[in-house]
C-alpha cells in the first residue's frame, strides 16, 4: 500500500499484506455488508491528509488511490467522529409567515460529523472524521475545508448520490421555530463494514474517543434493528464511547427499552436535553418540568447506561447544562450546574455550540477523571 502524504504533510511508505489493491478491505471481503438500507458499497483509501475513497453503488465496484496503513499519531486524544457530513445553507432574521427578502444566505461545510469534529479541534483534541460525500463540487468543498483545519478524514465519496445539502433557517427572536430540510437521498451513509476497517486504520487506543449521534435512525428510516450492527462496531472499538442523543424529539418513535437495547453497555458519556431524557423515560403524555431536580438525575443515571451524563436545558433547550456520573446516588448534594452562555449568542453563533459543549465536557471530565460536586464557581440545583 502507498499513501502521497499524511495528516503531517510527510510521505508514507508501501507494504503488502495482503489486502486488496485498496488496501483496506480483505481481498476476499465482499462490498455491500452494511447496516441497512444506508449502507454504502465503498472502500477507503488515504488521498492527500485524508482517506478517501470512491463509491460506485450501482456495480458495487470502487475505484481507488493509494492507501496507507495507519494514520500518524498527534499528542492530544483522538476522537473518532460519526455522523452527516452536508453542505449547509443558512438564514437568520426570518419573520414567521411573511415573505423575506434574503440579503445573505451563509454556505458552509456543516453536518452533524463536520460540526463535531471542528468543535474537538477547537478544544485541543485530535479528531478522525468518518462519513461520505457524493463525487461533486459541494463534496470537495467539505473535504478541503476539513484539510484546511488539519482533521484527519476517513471519508467515501459516492458516484451516484450527491453530497447532502442542509437548508437552516433561523426565526427572528424564536430559537425554537429553527427549520431543517434536506434531500433524503444523498451521499451520507452508515456501513458497519467500511466503519471496521476504517477502525483499523484510526489505530485507538483506551485513552481515545470515539463519538456518535443518533442521526443515524432517521438515516436508517428509524429501523433500529438496523442501526445496531454499526453501533456495536464502534463499541467494539478501543476508546471511550460518546453519545448523542439527537434528534432531540427521538422519544416521538423511540422509547427508553428501545434505546438502552440499541446502545452499548461501554457508553462513556451521554449527551442529552433534559426534555429529551425525561421524555424517553417517562413517556410524551406529560410535560417535562423546566430544570431538572436530583431526583430526575437519579433516575436518568439508574435508568439509561452510561458512565457519565451531560443533561441540558433552559434558554434553548442549552442554557444550563448539568454533568453527573453513574454513581450519582453515592453523593450527598446535587451536580453543579452552569450557565453555557447559549442565551447571549447571535444566531449565527448557536450553529455546532452543542458539539462546542460536548467538547468542553469531554475535557472537563477527563482532567477531572471523576466528578466533584463541590466544583468552585458552580451553583448547587436544590
Amino acid at each position: 500500500m502507498t499513501g502521497p502524504v499524511n495528516v503531517h504533510g510527510q510521505r508514507t511508505s508501501r507494504s503488502n499484506c495482503g489486502l486488496c489493491p485498496c488496501g483496506l478491505l480483505p481481498a476476499h471481503a465482499a462490498l455491500g455488508h452494511g447496516a441497512g438500507p444506508r449502507s454504502a458499497k465503498a472502500r477507503l483509501s488515504f488521498e492527500g491528509s485524508s482517506l478517501v475513497g470512491s463509491n460506485d453503488s450501482a456495480t458495487g465496484k470502487g475505484k481507488w488511490q493509494e492507501s496507507v496503513t495507519r494514520l500518524p499519531r498527534d499528542a492530544e486524544s483522538r476522537v473518532f467522529v460519526t455522523g452527516d457530513l452536508s453542505l449547509d445553507h443558512v438564514i437568520t432574521g426570518l419573520e414567521l409567515g411573511s415573505v423575506n427578502r434574503v440579503h445573505c444566505i451563509k454556505t458552509t461545510p456543516g453536518g452533524s460529523a463536520f460540526n463535531a469534529a471542528l468543535a474537538f479541534k477547537q478544544e485541543g483534541f485530535s479528531p478522525i472524521v468518518f462519513g461520505a460525500v457524493g463525487d461533486d463540487a459541494a463534496g470537495e468543498s467539505i473535504l478541503n475545508e476539513l484539510k484546511h483545519h488539519n482533521i484527519g478524514q476517513l471519508v467515501t465519496r459516492d458516484k451516484h448520490r450527491p453530497t447532502a445539502e442542509c437548508h437552516i433557517l433561523y426565526f427572528q427572536e424564536r430559537d425554537e421555530l429553527r427549520t431543517i430540510y434536506y434531500e433524503a437521498n444523498n451521499a451520507n451513509s452508515y456501513d458497519s463494514t467500511s466503519l471496521h476497517y476504517a477502525l483499523e486504520r484510526a489505530d485507538l487506543d483506551p485513552g481515545d474517543y470515539l463519538f456518535s449521534s443518533l442521526h443515524i435512525l432517521d438515516q436508517m428510516d428509524r429501523d433500529i434493528a438496523a442501526c445496531r450492527p454499526f453501533l456495536k462496531e464502534l463499541a467494539s472499538a478501543q476508546g471511550r464511547l460518546i453519545i448523542d442523543l439527537v434528534p432531540h424529539g427521538l422519544y416521538n418513535f423511540c422509547d427508553k427499552d428501545s434505546l438502552t437495547g440499541l446502545l452499548p453497555d461501554s457508553t462513556w458519556l451521554m449527551i442529552g436535553e433534559f426534555r429529551t431524557f425525561f421524555n424517553l423515560i417517562h413517556g410524551s403524555s406529560q410535560p417535562p418540568p423546566p430544570m431538572p431536580t436530583r431526583r430526575q438525575c437519579k433516575t436518568i443515571a439508574k435508568t439509561l447506561r452510561s458512565r457519565y451524563f451531560s443533561c441540558r436545558y433552559g434558554a434553548g433547550n442549552i442554557g444550563y447544562e448539568i454533568l453527573f456520573s453513574q454513581d450519582l446516588h453515592r453523593q450527598e448534594r446535587m451536580p453543579t450546574q452552569h450557565d453555557t452562555g447559549f442565551a447571549q449568542l447571535r444566531p449565527e453563533q448557536k450553529r455546532g455550540f452543542g458539539d462546542l459543549l460536548t467538547a468542553k465536557a469531554v475535557r472537563t471530565l477527563s482532567e477531572l477523571g471523576a466528578l466533584d460536586s463541590s466544583v468552585e464557581g458552580m451553583e448547587d440545583l436544590s
